[in-house]
């Protein structure tokens, strides 16, 4: 307190005639006053007396060193309080003798109309009353609903990213984090690090494992893996993509044909930094920060997306895919994603470019009747594909020798994609085998469906099943999927890997070589 508000408050208790009244000034604490025995009950530290020993006058109340008017909510209601009004979200008025709330702050109300605790809510913060009361963000899946200055959106969990349903496989990641080829799987791990186990490399060169082990000088900076039949590959933080594996139609991209690798080697040409990677048999592709992709490998059938069939060893542009978002490359055909539509070219002898023809392509063209169907995940295999559309449901096409698409019988091809029957709820996520394919719901279940004398279907069986049939015993939080030529594997939240089907080569992980009809837990991770 500056020295004349001290001389101040000293000439009011000199000029006052109160004798029960002292006064005390000092520069730690501001000038206050006493009632003495005729207080009738303020708490002088907090400036509270009884209207009879107030020296302000009728009406007011000394609060601190003040006089202000009784019933002023700045400083309470009461003769002798001087505490302010303070009510949650609002704006307090004194009513008869009391605070009240008088109106809401801006984006607040009292959405259970208990005005106890005032305008409890904030519509810009709360995801459930978010803008309105009552106005709850649907739930999701693999995310939490936020509400972020009035609009539901996301906080989603690695490797999914926000949609129009809540949380969805990112397109860039997932699949990407768990991979599986034909007869070896691999996983990326929290650390950025890739593990194995299976089959090392189709021509021997390198040992089987039959649990995870590191994969040599990939112990970090990894975001992203891509594998299909013998080859697998890894996307580096810096954009440069190594692969490992078969080499026999020069998939590595390492500038040399013939020639398999244990280790991983660099892929030659890429022109720029990759910022996602798919694999296909004997063939890869990725695409580029600069846009477009640029792939490598086996070309017989015009799956580079280079408008011609001339193999390459080294990365090359694939200047029909440009307009594509995400590529899935399979046996010698491929997909992607084209403004919610999904256009595939490639070898179509059993349909699997969904274009309702048997012509196979050079260009990308649109699958039938899918061009706004808002298709967010692709899977493209052997000879036939399915996709996840919009609204959770699940479209195959191609060859259904063994009920892999799931249409309800098994035999001859499809060329038009067909909805799949009997899957539980929204899916998000679909991997699929030479002869099965396997869906993650939204609910965070597994279906499975086609050929299952392997095991491959998870259900405890060896029974084919042409409609999708749910995989028991997995735990709530799985993540991500994927399925080799006759085995599945999926990634749950906490890192654990879970597999199940053909294991001749330990592509299960679980120590043996045992054929497996329901999911086992991998060892080594």
């Amino acid at each position: 307190m500056s020295s004349v508000v001290q001389r101040g408050a000293l000439l009011f208790c000199l000029l006052a005639s109160i004798p029960a009244v002292s006064c005390s000034a000092s520069e730690s604490s501001p000038a206050t006053w006493s009632a003495g025995a005729q207080d009738a009950g303020g708490d002088a530290g907090q400036g509270g007396s009884s209207p009879e020993a107030s020296p302000c006058g009728a009406n007011l109340k000394m609060c601190g060193s003040q006089c202000v008017g009784i019933g002023d909510p700045d400083y309470g209601c009461t003769a002798t309080g001087c505490f302010p009004c303070s009510i949650p979200g609002a704006y307090a008025t004194c009513l008869q003798g009391a605070c009240a709330l008088d109106e809401c702050l801006a984006h607040h109300a009292d959405c259970n109309n208990d005005e106890a605790d005032g305008c409890e809510v904030d519509l810009l913060t709360d995801a459930k009353n978010c803008q309105a009361c009552g106005n709850e963000c649907p739930a999701t899946s693999w995310g939490t609903p936020n509400c972020n200055q009035g609009s539901c959106s996301y906080v989603c969990l690695a490797g999914f990213a926000p949609c129009a349903s809540g949380c969805c496989p990112s397109i860039s990641s997932s699949p990407g984090t768990l991979v599986a080829g034909r007869a070896h799987t691999c996983v990326l791990t929290s650390a950025g690090g890739v593990k194995c186990w299976g089959k090392a490399v189709e021509d021997g060169s390198a040992a089987d494992s039959h649990v995870a082990i590191d994969v040599p000088g990939l112990a970090s900076g990894v975001t992203a893996l891509a594998s299909k039949d013998s080859h697998t590959c890894a996307l580096l933080q810096n954009g440069a993509v190594l692969c490992w594996g078969d080499n026999t139609y020069g998939e590595l991209g390492n500038a040399s044909s013939g020639n398999s690798s244990a280790t991983p080697v660099e892929v030659q040409g890429l022109g720029g930094a990759a910022t996602a990677i798919a694999a296909g048999s004997g063939f890869s592709c990725a695409k580029l920060t600069a846009g477009g992709y640029a792939c490598w490998g086996r070309n017989s059938d015009g799956q580079l997306g280079t408008g011609n069939k001339l193999d390459s060893n080294v990365a090359v542009p694939a200047a029909k895919l440009a307009a594509l978002s995400f590529v899935s490359t399979g046996g010698a055909h491929a997909c992607g994603l084209h403004n919610g539509g999904i256009q595939c070219w490639g070898n179509n002898q059993l349909g699997q470019l969904g274009d309702g023809t048997k012509i196979s392509r050079l260009i990308p063209a649109d699958a039938y009747n899918l061009s706004a169907a808002g298709a967010y995940a692709i899977d493209a295999v052997a000879q036939h594909t399915c996709a996840v559309v919009l609204d959770g449901s699940v479209l195959c096409w191609g060859d259904n020798q063994y009920g892999q698409l799931g249409t309800g019988s098994a035999g001859g091809s499809q060329a038009y994609p067909q909805p799949v029957i009997d899957v539980a709820g929204k899916a998000a996520i679909v991997a699929s085998g030479s002869r099965h394919t396997c869906v993650l719901l939204k609910t965070g279940a597994v279906q499975c469906w086609g050929a299952g004398g392997q095991g491959q279907l998870g259900d405890g069986t060896s029974t084919d099943r042409y409609t999708a049939t749910v995989v028991p015993g997995l735990p709530s939080d799985v993540v991500s999927m994927a399925s080799g030529e006759l085995h599945s594997c999926v990634l749950a939240a906490g890192g654990k890997v879970y597999c199940w089907g053909a294991n001749g080569s330990g592509q299960l992980g679980d120590g043996s070589t045992s054929t497996r009809p329901s999911p086992v837990a991998v060892q080594g991770l």
